[in-house]
């Protein structure tokens, strides 16, 4: 049984009681005082109690954003008191989110002034709520000279390469720096880029920067340990060195070292300290590049096999001693034998693996014995894309899987995420869970119409699920109320499950009416987990803002 909701804090009664006599009296004002109110409101909350005020302002946005939708008539006084609530007490400031919460007239509003009431501004994020209205953003670039304090900055779509002019003097503090998919942003930003002295992350995906604006970035950046790029289907080549040449006598100069016993130095001269890298189809000896990138943690390998006919070897992988993260892609074909070869380079450093695959489930299911035998130390499992025709073969697809040997702990011990967004059978699900004793969050998606309550039943046969905190359905299933009853009556951890929606087809009514009950359970029984029909809640919170920066 899910755990039960804790007593909640005397601060947070106590501001929840504030917020409904605050509702109450909102009601009451006039249109033409509303702003006079509203800033005596601010002054008096945030001069009482400072450290409250963020908690008062996350749930005052919260309560007004159904009145907002459901009374046109109220909109402009919520527009008036929600400007006079942004002040110095905001640490991170979405207008994504407060265009979606409310609409674009308080977004555009609260932009005009956010640069001198929000001035202690650690988080800030713009968006698709500008992308035809980008023209409001053109002063971006003064108005940040105005936030010293900031340290991570998303403009996703709308990024110019003038919007990051006098960035790094402006935001000396800045960490983090997103211009995702912003095709205005080319080489014109790398040296106000490279101004940021203590920029680590940098998204330049989906931007016009090229392979020698990503190159000089590499080789002039002081702290930037993560580039995420896009090494195909963008407007730019990918090219981290200036040739293949380059990077090939590089290689062949630390490959050289490596073999050589009474040779003093182990790497070539020049190292990059990059922890990410991603190569799109590569040769040989580009798989090298653990010679320069001696710190690599994550990496993304693609592979379009129709353009794609050499053998790679891939070997070298076995050297990147920090490897955590593997993200790979075979986007349209199987190819087992290449993806033998590099579990059995570095899967045993594993924690993490992306697996996106487009082929039959037949054809990959072998996969799933190398992942348990040769990445032992798993922590994080994403394997997607497979498909099936002919669901009469699943069983006999599903006895290919490693039976456990007598007395083993099994495979995946260490697994806590799990993404399966593929063919989904009760024996594939079955098998991955019932070792998996840590397992904390579960996520379903892709073709779950075979996947029935008897998949729930032999997990628990071998495993009581007692870390599950999470379980997603993302798509249509088989599963019905008993598979939803057993996680609840037996998971003592479970926080959230979702989307009910998607149980098997009986009739929405009885669909509902269960829901109904489940929801009225957790009421009656105090119990601390959230049960989504459709969609989880959105709430507007500037802390989770700058947890999801960390």
């Amino acid at each position: 049984m899910p755990p039960v909701k804790s007593v909640q804090s005397m601060q947070k009664c106590a501001t929840e009681a504030i917020i409904d006599l605050v509702y109450r009296k909102f009601l009451q004002q006039n249109e033409e005082n509303i702003e006079i109110w509203g800033n005596e409101l601010y002054h008096l909350i945030f001069s009482s109690n400072p450290p409250a005020f963020e908690d008062f302002f996350n749930l005052l946005v919260q309560v007004l954003h159904t009145p907002f939708f459901k009374e046109t008539s109220l909109r402009p006084k919520i527009r008036k008191v929600v400007s006079c609530m942004i002040g110095p007490h905001l640490r991170a400031l979405d207008f994504d989110t407060l265009s979606v919460t409310f609409d674009k007239v308080l977004m555009k509003d609260i932009y005009k002034t956010f640069d001198t009431t929000c001035v202690n501004l650690e988080s800030l994020a713009f968006g698709r709520s500008f992308y035809f209205s980008s023209e409001i953003l053109i002063d971006l670039s003064s108005k940040l000279q105005q936030l010293p304090k900031l340290m991570k900055l998303h403009i996703h779509h709308v990024a110019t390469s003038e919007m990051l002019e006098n960035l790094g003097t402006s935001c000396p503090r800045l960490l983090i720096l997103s211009v995702r998919d912003s095709p205005k942003v080319c080489d014109l930003a790398v040296p106000y880029i490279l101004e940021c002295r203590n920029l680590k992350t940098l998204d330049i995906q989906g931007t016009k920067i090229s392979g020698e604006g990503r190159k000089e970035l590499i080789e002039k950046s002081h702290r930037i340990e993560t580039i995420d790029h896009c090494p195909f289907n963008c407007d730019t080549d990918f090219r981290v060195f200036k040739s293949r040449a380059e990077i090939f006598d590089l290689i062949k100069a630390g490959y050289n070292n490596l073999r050589d016993p009474d040779s003093r130095e182990s790497y070539p001269s020049e190292q990059y300290r990059l922890k990410n890298f991603w190569l799109s189809n590569p040769k040989s000896y580009e798989v090298e590049f653990s010679v320069v990138f001696s710190d690599l943690q994550i990496l993304r390998l693609d592979f379009v096999f129709q353009d794609f006919r050499a053998f790679v070897d891939v070997s070298p992988l076995k050297n990147i001693k920090s490897l955590h993260t593997l993200d790979l892609n075979f986007y349209d074909n199987a190819n087992n034998d290449l993806f033998r070869r590099i579990i059995e380079a570095c899967g045993e450093r594993l924690r993490k693996l992306l697996y996106n695959v487009f082929a039959k489930y037949s054809d990959i299911v072998d996969c799933h014995n190398l992942i348990a035998t040769k990445c032992p130390n798993l922590t994080k499992l994403s394997f997607q894309g497979d498909y099936s025709y002919n669901t009469e073969e699943d069983s006999e697809t599903d006895a290919r899987l490693m039976a456990r040997a007598p007395g083993s702990s099994g495979f995946h011990t260490k697994l806590e995420d799990l993404t399966l967004g593929g063919h989904c059978t009760n024996g594939r699900l079955s098998w991955l869970l019932s070792s998996a004793l840590r397992i904390k969050r579960i996520y379903l998606d892709g073709n779950l119409e075979t996947l029935t309550d008897s998949a729930w039943l032999a997990i628990f046969m071998d495993n009581k699920l007692e870390e599950l905190e999470s379980v997603w359905i993302n798509t249509s299933t088989e599963m019905g109320m008993e598979s939803i009853s057993l996680l609840i009556n037996n998971c003592p951890k479970l926080k959230r499950i979702g989307r009910l929606v998607n149980l098997s087809s009986i009739p929405s009514v009885g669909r509902k009416n269960y829901y109904a009950e489940l929801l009225q359970r957790t009421v009656d029984e105090n119990l601390d987990v959230d049960l989504v029909w459709v969609s989880p809640k959105q709430t507007y919170s500037s802390s989770a803002c700058l947890q999801q920066a960390s």
